[in-house]
């Protein structure tokens, strides 16, 4: 069908109609626009709240010194038909003026207004802290976008920033669990001071709520320092076992094994004793309570953590594997406040004071009740499983109660003689009591078992921070720390009534065995560590550290038998420097080494670092990191022990324990786009010094036993109760970590590919064996999610079983030519570990208390899973059998529990 040539004249009027109206309209939205009169009235209210509600009003960003202008108020209506109009009718006759840059109204003095702004260069030194407590915010960031600058403020939250040339300044400072600061501001003088300060981000148990910025619980800092933090208060909101613990929440990371004991706190494979764990510059050598169910740091006292899990600089010694660097709170400088905890195990108490204006203290306590009352959910949390005799058909089932209790204590006084200056007391202690009584019956047969065991940690440390001026940090530390561990157990077999059929081997008699083990240690340390700021591309650190210990370390069988009775003391006096550079914005390097000298082997040990990353763009970047390290205190692993701490510390000497040395190659990159981040990091770790305790079973009653404790050192170690075997090892493999975050939702799933091998001359012909934390492959998804009031997380976990001994392992004890005895061992692994927990939380108040309580569903799926196996060995004059004990994971149980604050 053709349309006429007048029908078409008419569709073309008709379209040009249609566009002069839609035009019309379209201009005569604007004018209405435009002649939108904006009002807002105001009743003596300081002009920087006025300036905030302008601001809010309008959406628009506004930066401006509120100290100045909260001293100026308003009493009259503001009119305007733009943010122009407004915020110059706010300003009129203030005394202020404003100049729009960097997208936002920079409100400054009138009479700055009228000359250009200073040219020349500008020192910057400015400190970071809580707006509501005045807490202050270590290595929290600072972003010049002037200048494409990334600078980390200090361990007391200053930071410095050198040779400024340009004016105004636009400056961004982060922290995690805080709502970053995007600020702008103009400086007139040569050196200028900054007191920044953070709101927090929504929770419970703030006064001061901000919404619309995204949850974050994890803070990968892209950078060359591989450190990733964790906020320590949003910890409540996830799944815990017992109590809220932070170790636990840092196996949800990729490289870090999970396991239900809160100590076995393994990094790409190696063992806890490899990690120095640092609590206000203590360090600590136990990291649990209740069997390892509770970490034994009060999370209530925790604000910054910092984990580095390799590839560390020059800063950190001592340890071979990964560091835990944590940073107590000091306490609220404004009003007083009282907060804790109470759940089905444990009561948990914080009071945190101002005394002055300069002097803050913090104070908690902690202590569990089972054994005062105990609850269905903690008698459950230990009941042990599964104990049979192995080689025949009968088992032997055991029934336990333990009697459990622990508690610990922090305190902090802190002295912050102004923004750049504190001091500060830390001190920490807790204890453990553990009593077990349990039997086995078998036929006519009677096993009764009883362990007793205490352990106690303490700590004191005072410290020194100040940032001297535009260049220098400080912070000189000196403390002490220890560790106690004793334990007893005291075994029974009955066969008194004759032995029976199934079991011939049984003597008719009673017959007792007694053990003991202690192991004392001692930690006695100064350091200085100091920062010097060559440029704002060029950073410098050195330091020195002078460290003693002492080990004391026995282990006997009726008070009669003594395997060992060792007393060692070592100096460790150590020094680092490391050079932190970066290149046209993009490469940043960090070269170092570490120097130190051990008395116990009087040897010099010098330790390289290297580490590098480059920025593609803001979204893309890669890093790498190589170092060696050595490690002269560890903890000797002993399979045959059967109890909860097995394993005991040493010191390197010249003879018996060498030092532990690794090297580490990591190389990684982060992609973040929006609302996603993804991180991949692979690694390689080789190990040497590595050891193992083998002795001969205490539960022995045949005519050879005696006769092994004839014969001392130098004997050979064939007619030895004990001796040590050293060997290496290697760990390699990649860990991947996806993370989301909303405005009230964050998720994030790890994975970890791993394995770590260890090679003795005497086990297995020299072959590898696998690490005690050898799983290959470990999977966990986190979630968090904040809907009004109501909290909610959830965790998944998966991980391929622990390798373990099948059985009592054969050694050839003694061997006829004198050599160490041969060991052959058959490994096996434990059943997969698969597990999956939901909490829920409400936040409320009651007058002037704000409350929180919830309930956390563990293993909601009810799988039945193993976290350790034990073997013991008894021998007669006659024959012999074991007794095995396989340990089961926490089945489905509820916990309740409740936090207040007031």
């Amino acid at each position: 069908m053709r349309l006429t040539i007048r029908e078409k004249y008419l569709s073309v009027r008709l379209i040009n109609s249609t566009i002069i109206c839609i035009s019309l309209f379209l201009f005569l939205s604007e004018l209405n626009l435009k002649a939108q009169t904006y009002r807002q009235t105001f009743i003596n209210t300081p002009l920087s709240e006025a300036l905030k509600q302008v601001s809010k009003l309008l959406d628009v960003k506004v930066a401006f010194d509120s100290g100045k202008l909260g001293l100026v108020k308003i009493n009259r209506e503001v009119t305007g038909n733009s943010a122009d109009d407004m915020i110059s009718d706010l300003l009129l006759n203030s005394g202020f003026g404003y100049i729009y840059k960097y997208n936002r109204y920079l409100i400054i003095e009138r009479g700055d207004l009228k000359s250009d702004f200073p040219s020349g260069t500008c020192q910057i030194i400015g400190s970071i802290t809580d707006r509501e407590s005045g807490e202050q915010l270590p290595y929290a960031s600072v972003i010049l976008y002037n200048k494409n600058l990334l600078a980390s403020a200090s361990e007391n939250g200053s930071f410095c920033i050198k040779n400024v040339t340009e004016n105004p300044i636009h400056l961004m400072v982060s922290y995690i669990g805080y709502k970053p600061l995007d600020t702008t501001f103009s400086w007139s003088d040569q050196l200028m001071n900054l007191d920044i300060r953070l709101f927090r981000k929504i929770h419970i148990l703030d006064k001061i709520v901000v919404k619309g910025i995204r949850m974050e619980m994890v803070d990968l800092r892209n950078d060359v320092d591989f450190a990733t933090t964790i906020d320590a208060v949003r910890l409540i909101d996830l799944p815990m076992l017992a109590e809220t613990d932070i170790f636990r929440t840092l196996q949800l990371l990729p490289g870090v094994s999970y396991t239900e004991n809160s100590s076995g706190l393994s990094i790409r494979g190696g063992s806890s004793d490899q990690n120095l764990v640092l609590f206000d510059g203590q360090t600590l050598y136990n990291l649990s309570h209740y069997y390892g169910v509770v970490s034994a740091l009060n999370p209530n006292v925790i604000k910054d953590l910092q984990i580095y899990k390799g590839g560390y600089d020059s800063r950190f010694g001592e340890r071979v594997s990964g560091i835990v660097d944590i940073t107590g709170k000091s306490g609220n400088q404004s009003e007083p406040v009282v907060y804790g905890d109470v759940n089905l195990l444990s009561g948990n108490l914080t009071a945190e004071l101002p005394i002055g204006k300069k002097v803050t203290f913090i104070g908690a306590v902690r202590r569990s009740y089972s054994d005062i009352y105990s609850t269905e959910f903690a008698s459950g949390l230990f009941e042990k499983n599964m104990d049979w005799f192995k080689g025949d058909s009968s088992n032997i089932v055991t029934s336990t109660k333990p009697s459990f209790y622990f508690y610990d204590y922090n305190a902090k006084l802190t002295y912050k003689k102004s923004n750049l200056e504190t001091f500060y007391l830390s001190i920490y202690g807790g204890k453990d009591y553990y009593r077990n009584s349990y039997s086995g019956i078998s036929h006519s047969n009677k096993v009764n078992t009883t362990d007793n065991n205490t352990w106690s940690n303490y700590g004191i440390s005072a410290s020194w921070l100040k940032q001297w001026n535009e260049s220098f940090f400080s912070n000189i530390q000196a403390g002490t720390s220890g560790y106690d561990n004793n334990s007893s157990n005291s075994t029974t077999i009955d066969g008194s009534n004759g032995p029976s059929n199934n079991h011939p081997f049984l003597p008719d008699t009673v017959d007792t065995f007694n053990t003991a083990n202690r192991n004392r240690l001692k930690d006695l340390s100064l350091s200085a560590r100091n920062t010097y700021t060559i440029s704002n591309s060029n950073q410098l650190n050195f330091g020195l550290l002078i460290r003693g210990n002492n080990i004391y370390y026995h282990k006997d069988v009726a008070n009669i038998y003594v395997f060992d009775n060792s007393d060692q003391t070592g100096w460790t006096n150590s020094a680092y420097l490391q050079d932190r550079i970066t290149f046209f914005d993009k490469l940043t390097i960090k070269p170092g080494f570490r120097l130190s000298y051990y008395n116990g082997t009087q040897k010099f040990y010098l330790e390289p670092r290297f580490s590098a990353n480059y920025k593609f763009s803001d979204n893309f970047s890669v890093r790498i990191a190589t170092g060696r390290y050595y490690q002269f205190i560890s903890q000797v692993l002993a399979q045959q022990e059967t109890g909860y701490n097995k394993n005991f510390w040493v010191l390197a000497d010249k003879s018996t324990h060498p030092e532990v040395t690794s090297n580490h190659i990591i190389g990684g990159f982060t992609f973040e786009k929006g609302k996603f981040l993804f991180d991949a990091e692979g690694y390689f770790k080789s190990y040497t010094g590595l050891q193992e305790y083998i002795f001969l079973s205490q539960y022995l009653k045949n005519s050879d036993f005696p006769a092994y404790f004839n014969n001392p050192p130098p004997a050979p170690a064939a007619s030895r109760p004990s001796y040590y075997i050293t060997g290496t090892g290697r760990s390699f493999g990649m860990d991947l970590m996806l993370r989301f975050k909303a405005n009230d939702f964050t998720s994030w799933i790890s994975y970890s590919y791993g394995r770590s091998f260890q090679k003795f001359a005497d086990i297995n012909y020299g072959n590898e064996i696998p690490g005690v934390n050898d799983q290959p492959y470990e999977l966990s998804w986190t979630n968090m999610l904040t809907f009004g009031k109501w909290n909610f997380g959830t965790v998944t976990l998966y991980s391929t079983g622990k390798p373990y001994i099948d059985g009592d392992p054969d050694i050839d004890f003694p061997r006829s030519n004198g050599e160490n005895p041969l060991i052959i061992r058959v490994y096996k692994r434990l059943p997969d570990y698969f597990r999956s927990d939901f909490s829920v939380n409400y936040n409320f108040t009651i007058k002037k208390t704000r409350l929180k309580t919830g309930v956390t569903l563990l293993n909601i799926f009810n799988t039945q899973n193993y976290f350790d196996i034990n073997t013991r060995k008894f021998d007669f004059s006659t024959t012999s059998f074991s007794e095995t004990t396989l340990i089961q994971s926490q089945s489905f149980s509820i916990n309740l529990f409740l936090h207040f604050l007031f």
